[in-house]
Protein backbone atom coordinates (compact mmCIF):
# COMPACT_ATOMS: atom_id res chain seq x y z
CA UNK A 1 0.00 0.00 0.00
CA UNK A 2 2.97 2.17 0.42
CA UNK A 3 2.82 3.08 -3.43
CA UNK A 4 -0.52 3.59 -3.98
CA UNK A 5 0.27 6.81 -4.35
CA UNK A 6 2.21 6.72 -7.07
CA UNK A 7 0.13 3.88 -8.58
CA UNK A 8 -2.82 5.84 -9.32
CA UNK A 9 -0.50 8.89 -10.14
CA UNK A 10 1.27 6.92 -13.04
CA UNK A 11 -2.35 4.94 -13.44
CA UNK A 12 -3.87 8.14 -14.55
CA UNK A 13 -1.17 9.83 -16.12
CA UNK A 14 -0.59 12.31 -13.49
CA UNK A 15 2.92 13.61 -12.63
CA UNK A 16 4.93 10.90 -11.18
CA UNK A 17 7.05 13.55 -9.48
CA UNK A 18 4.08 15.37 -7.57
CA UNK A 19 4.40 15.33 -3.79
CA UNK A 20 0.66 14.55 -3.69
CA UNK A 21 0.19 18.12 -2.23
CA UNK A 22 -3.43 19.58 -3.09
CA UNK A 23 -3.77 22.73 -5.15
CA UNK A 24 -7.10 24.70 -3.74
CA UNK A 25 -9.92 25.66 -6.81
CA UNK A 26 -9.17 29.74 -7.58
CA UNK A 27 -5.04 29.44 -6.93
CA UNK A 28 -2.48 29.57 -9.28
CA UNK A 29 -0.64 26.34 -10.36
CA UNK A 30 2.81 27.66 -10.00
CA UNK A 31 5.04 25.13 -12.16
CA UNK A 32 7.89 26.05 -14.13
CA UNK A 33 6.07 24.62 -17.22
CA UNK A 34 3.30 27.00 -16.92
CA UNK A 35 5.77 29.94 -16.02
CA UNK A 36 4.45 32.32 -18.93
CA UNK A 37 0.83 31.60 -18.25
CA UNK A 38 0.02 29.83 -14.75
CA UNK A 39 -2.86 28.00 -15.12
CA UNK A 40 -6.10 28.57 -12.18
CA UNK A 41 -6.88 25.70 -10.43
CA UNK A 42 -10.21 24.58 -10.86
CA UNK A 43 -13.29 21.55 -9.45
CA UNK A 44 -14.60 19.60 -12.26
CA UNK A 45 -16.81 17.58 -10.48
CA UNK A 46 -17.33 16.34 -6.69
CA UNK A 47 -18.58 13.26 -4.92
CA UNK A 48 -18.90 14.29 -1.22
CA UNK A 49 -18.61 10.98 0.90
CA UNK A 50 -17.04 8.90 -1.54
CA UNK A 51 -14.98 5.92 -0.77
CA UNK A 52 -13.01 4.28 -3.47
CA UNK A 53 -10.71 1.17 -2.19
CA UNK A 54 -7.45 0.62 -3.88
CA UNK A 55 -9.29 -2.64 -6.16
CA UNK A 56 -12.17 -0.47 -7.20
CA UNK A 57 -9.36 1.66 -8.54
CA UNK A 58 -7.85 -0.93 -10.42
CA UNK A 59 -11.42 -2.53 -11.63
CA UNK A 60 -11.04 1.26 -13.57
CA UNK A 61 -7.88 1.18 -14.52
CA UNK A 62 -6.75 3.66 -12.81
CA UNK A 63 -3.98 1.87 -10.95
CA UNK A 64 -0.55 1.32 -12.56
CA UNK A 65 0.24 -2.33 -11.46
CA UNK A 66 2.75 -2.95 -8.24
CA UNK A 67 6.30 -2.08 -9.32
CA UNK A 68 9.14 -4.75 -8.18
CA UNK A 69 10.03 -3.84 -4.48
CA UNK A 70 14.10 -3.11 -5.18
CA UNK A 71 16.00 -4.07 -1.62
CA UNK A 72 19.76 -1.97 -1.74
CA UNK A 73 22.52 -4.62 -0.10
CA UNK A 74 22.99 -5.27 2.46
CA UNK A 75 25.97 -3.63 3.61
CA UNK A 76 29.05 -5.72 4.76
CA UNK A 77 29.46 -5.89 8.57
CA UNK A 78 33.26 -5.16 9.46
CA UNK A 79 34.58 -5.30 12.80
CA UNK A 80 36.50 -3.13 14.48
CA UNK A 81 40.04 -4.65 14.06
CA UNK A 82 38.69 -5.58 10.21
CA UNK A 83 37.54 -1.56 9.79
CA UNK A 84 40.43 -0.81 7.61
CA UNK A 85 38.20 1.63 5.05
CA UNK A 86 38.85 4.97 4.98
CA UNK A 87 35.82 7.52 6.10
CA UNK A 88 33.63 8.63 3.41
CA UNK A 89 34.60 11.96 2.19
CA UNK A 90 32.84 14.86 3.83
CA UNK A 91 32.69 17.55 0.74
CA UNK A 92 30.83 15.05 -1.44
CA UNK A 93 28.40 14.94 1.60
CA UNK A 94 28.28 18.54 1.52
CA UNK A 95 27.82 18.80 -2.60
CA UNK A 96 24.80 16.31 -2.26
CA UNK A 97 23.35 17.86 0.55
CA UNK A 98 19.83 19.52 0.70
CA UNK A 99 20.24 23.55 -0.40
CA UNK A 100 18.92 26.40 1.55
CA UNK A 101 17.01 28.99 0.61
CA UNK A 102 20.10 31.06 0.21
CA UNK A 103 21.51 28.28 -2.43
CA UNK A 104 24.12 27.01 0.26
CA UNK A 105 24.07 23.41 1.59
CA UNK A 106 22.44 22.65 4.45
CA UNK A 107 25.09 21.67 6.72
CA UNK A 108 22.94 19.62 9.25
CA UNK A 109 21.58 17.46 6.42
CA UNK A 110 25.17 17.36 5.26
CA UNK A 111 26.18 15.70 8.52
CA UNK A 112 23.28 13.40 8.39
CA UNK A 113 24.33 12.18 4.98
CA UNK A 114 27.85 12.10 6.05
CA UNK A 115 26.91 9.47 9.44
CA UNK A 116 24.77 7.41 7.24
CA UNK A 117 27.53 6.80 4.57
CA UNK A 118 30.20 6.39 7.73
CA UNK A 119 27.61 3.83 9.44
CA UNK A 120 26.88 1.85 6.30
CA UNK A 121 30.09 1.69 5.58
CA UNK A 122 30.99 -0.42 9.19
CA UNK A 123 32.14 2.38 11.17
CA UNK A 124 30.81 2.57 14.65
CA UNK A 125 28.91 4.64 16.54
CA UNK A 126 31.26 6.33 18.89
CA UNK A 127 33.91 6.92 16.23
CA UNK A 128 31.20 8.19 14.40
CA UNK A 129 30.66 10.91 16.41
CA UNK A 130 34.34 11.76 17.30
CA UNK A 131 35.21 11.82 13.15
CA UNK A 132 31.87 13.96 12.85
CA UNK A 133 33.43 16.43 15.40
CA UNK A 134 36.90 16.35 13.46
CA UNK A 135 35.63 17.10 9.57
CA UNK A 136 32.23 19.13 10.12
CA UNK A 137 32.37 22.80 10.85
CA UNK A 138 28.65 22.63 11.95
CA UNK A 139 29.64 19.82 14.68
CA UNK A 140 32.31 21.51 15.76
CA UNK A 141 30.10 25.58 15.85
CA UNK A 142 27.44 23.23 18.15
CA UNK A 143 29.57 21.68 20.50
CA UNK A 144 29.20 24.61 23.13
CA UNK A 145 25.74 25.73 22.38
CA UNK A 146 24.20 22.42 21.64
CA UNK A 147 26.03 19.32 23.06
CA UNK A 148 23.91 17.20 22.28
CA UNK A 149 24.19 17.59 18.32
CA UNK A 150 26.76 15.26 17.08
CA UNK A 151 24.88 12.83 19.28
CA UNK A 152 21.40 12.93 18.60
CA UNK A 153 22.73 12.72 14.68
CA UNK A 154 24.68 10.23 14.63
CA UNK A 155 22.08 8.13 16.68
CA UNK A 156 19.32 8.89 14.04
CA UNK A 157 21.50 7.78 11.39
CA UNK A 158 22.45 4.57 13.09
CA UNK A 159 18.30 4.45 13.74
CA UNK A 160 18.23 4.89 10.06
CA UNK A 161 20.98 2.03 9.08
CA UNK A 162 18.89 -0.39 11.16
CA UNK A 163 15.61 0.24 9.86
CA UNK A 164 16.85 -0.32 6.66
CA UNK A 165 19.12 -2.87 6.50
CA UNK A 166 18.11 -4.73 9.35
CA UNK A 167 18.96 -4.93 13.57
CA UNK A 168 23.02 -4.23 14.34
CA UNK A 169 24.12 -2.73 11.05
CA UNK A 170 25.97 0.92 12.28
CA UNK A 171 26.16 -0.29 15.61
CA UNK A 172 29.22 -2.00 15.61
Amino acid sequence: MVDMGRRLRKGTGADLSASGATRLAGTLNYKRKYESTFLTVSIDSVACGRIVTPEQLQQLGLLASPEPIRTPPCPRRVSETQNTRRWPSYEISLMRARKRKDGLPDRSDADFKWCLTALTGGKSVEDTKAKLLEVSERAQERRDRDPGYVHITVENAARCVEQNYGKGQGRT
